[in-house]
């Protein structure tokens, strides 16, 4: 059986390494970190888990279920999607319960319904390639939203891609809301946000690698590789090397540039790794009291996050561009004041534009490239591989994308290596 090298170890990686391990080859695995997880690590407290990266599995999501059942864990309801909501104009920090509609609201809501229905129906490659060319923001203005619509709507759509919506493919916003079962359904699961592992993603990569024959090697940057014809040599930081019949690269596509290759990345790879960008976002957490009746259990739109929702003791939102460079008290305080709560304890604030090994949030494709660089950014060269959630056929923005990614990967060298 072949030697395989699996460099990262998110979700992608170590889905790959469980699925190369369960098909009788020996992995080994890098990590530059100082702990596995990638851009899914989450710890422990008091009956919950704080998460500081990836969190909610959506209904459809079933390679991620899949697994989740495979490791004896458990899914838990997420409660944003099923309480009450806190909406937040820019200038009020607290929000209030109901929506502030208007009596036309119900016509501005069916127009968008209409728009989302029509982006998860473009099917034919010339629908796709309209869509592809257009903005989601000049597709969102189509629907020609009510002001209150638009208040809430846009915040949800830049805190799921991290960003503004003018340089987003509009076929990119088709293929979650398509992917999540069409528009209706899209916005009653509050685009996916419909369960978490109760135990924490962190535990279901800790189960992904238990099956591993050698310990993760830890604080490991990989600086070069190269291969022949038959065998890839892989260079790290400290100087050492190891030979391999195959290597699965599971990196943000953006770290792969870094990366010395011998022979080189064919032009379409190396520009496709280079043009794609992620999502500029800062993760916000604190442990809070158990909740209350009248508690909210999310909130759209404010100040500084666009974002918030609650697990069973922990409290998060997401504050998207630049508020994502504001001081950690600042956007603490505006995550507390979007439940009308106080902290009870732990705080975590998480930019994952500054970590070295995450390089940002979630991809997005610009305008006009969507497919284009999807398919790049997955292709093989040579006897490396990669895989993550950019690279997923249908998921790009999920942990389902990763598990996708991972899965597709190690089926490939799998044939290749039989």
């Amino acid at each position: 059986m072949a030697d395989i090298a699996v460099v990262g170890t998110g979700l992608a990686g170590t889905t790959a390494a469980w699925g190369l391990t369960k098909a009788g080859h020996r992995v080994l695995m890098l990590e530059g970190r100082d702990e596995i997880g990638g851009r899914t690590r989450s710890r422990p407290i008091a009956e919950d888990v704080l998460e500081l990266g990836g969190q909610f599995i959506a209904r459809r999501h079933t390679k991620i279920r899949r697994l989740v059942a495979d490791a004896g864990l458990r899914l838990r309801g997420a409660q944003a999607t099923a309480g009450l909501v806190r909406w937040r104009r820019p200038d009020d920090a607290r929000g209030r319960l109901a929506p502030p509609l208007r009596p036309t609201e119900p016509l501005a809501l069916a127009r968008l319904l209409r728009v989302l229905m029509q982006l998860s129906a473009a099917s034919t490659p010339d629908a796709r390639q309209h869509l592809d060319r257009r903005s989601a923001a000049e597709v969102l203005k189509s629907a020609r939203l009510s002001p209150a619509l638009e208040a809430t709507m846009v915040p949800a759509l830049e805190s799921m891609y991290c960003g503004g919506l003018d340089d987003l493919s509009a076929l990119q916003v088709a293929g979650l809301v398509s992917g999540l079962g069409g528009a209706i359904n899209c916005l009653l699961g509050g685009f996916g946000m419909q369960s978490y592992i109760a135990e924490g993603t962190g535990a279901l990569t800790a189960h992904l690698t238990a099956p591993l024959s050698e310990p993760v090697r830890l604080s490991t940057t990989v600086t070069h590789v190269h291969q022949t014809p038959s065998r890839v040599t892989i260079g790290c930081h400290d100087g050492h090397s190891l030979e391999v019949d195959y290597a699965v690269l599971a990196l943000p596509a953006t770290a792969v540039p870094a990366i010395d290759f011998d022979p080189p990345l064919p032009g379409p790879s190396l520009a496709a790794h280079t043009a794609v960008t992620f999502g500029k976002a800062a993760k916000v957490a604190a442990v809070v009291p158990r909740k209350r009746l009248l508690d909210a259990t999310g909130f759209l739109g404010g100040p500084l996050l666009v974002g918030g929702w609650r697990s069973r003791n922990v409290v998060y939102g997401i504050a998207a561009d630049g508020a994502a460079d504001k001081p950690d008290d600042d956007l603490i305080a505006d995550l507390l004041a979007g439940f009308g709560i106080a902290a009870d304890g732990q705080t975590e604030v998480v930019r994952w534009n500054d970590d070295a090994f995450t390089h940002g949030t979630y991809v997005r494709y610009p305008p006009g490239r969507s497919e284009e660089l999807r398919s790049a950014l997955a292709r093989p060269h040579g006897r490396v591989h990669f895989a993550s959630a950019e690279r997923s056929a249908t998921w790009p923005v999920h942990m389902e994308g990763a598990v996708d990614s991972g899965i597709a990967c190690a089926a490939r060298i799998a044939s290749l290596a039989s």
